[in-house]
């Protein structure tokens, strides 16, 4: 959950609410769109990771939902939503999600 810049205030754990089908371009799967909903208290962003067997990224925005692109068709990637306090720190329960990207 999300703690306030008063370092007392919590929010809610943010959720990921629904997600699209990853977008399908010459019979492989190469992005994926995710949303989720805003959790109760103060934030300033939220933090998107997603890792495969491969390796691990990461990227930080203040919209709702975000499509991920460059994605490696054929490989199960796991996604990680999290808000991030007005400190730049602190970070809420992360909500994870599972996709298999299609060949």
């Amino acid at each position: 959950m999300a703690v306030a810049a008063d370092k007392t205030t919590e929010g809610s754990p943010v959720g990921i609410s629904s997600y699209t089908k990853p977008d399908v371009h010459r019979d492989t799967t190469s992005s994926v769109s995710l949303s989720w909903n805003s959790p109760e208290g103060e934030s300033s962003f939220y933090r998107i990771e997603w890792t495969s067997g491969s390796g691990s990224s990461s990227v930080d925005t203040t919209d709702l939902s975000i499509t991920i692109t460059s994605l490696t068709p054929g490989v199960d990637y796991q996604f990680l939503v999290m808000a991030v306090a007005a400190d730049n720190t602190t970070e809420g329960r992360p909500v994870g999600i599972s996709l298999y990207t299609s060949k």
